[in-house]
């Protein structure tokens, strides 16, 4: 929304919920957030995951709990 946050390369790995709505969706969309849900494992495996969070971050990434950093 401020601009902060560059809009191409922020992901929201490991959703577990639905969050509280679609809103929730809405607004990750608008800042630039893709979402990638923990129940996609069961459809595209660990192997498509990892794909999708590369294909968005690059494959120079610090990851956390909550949070991958590029380098």
């Amino acid at each position: 929304m401020e601009g902060l946050l560059k809009n191409d390369t922020n992901i929201h790995a490991g959703i577990r919920t639905t969050l509280s709505g679609m809103s929730d969706y809405e607004n990750d969309g608008y800042v630039g957030f893709e979402i990638v849900e923990a129940r996609e494992i069961d459809t595209i495996g660990t192997a498509g995951i990892i794909k999708k969070i590369h294909d968005r971050v690059g494959k120079c990434h610090n990851g956390d709990v909550g949070n991958v950093t590029c380098c």
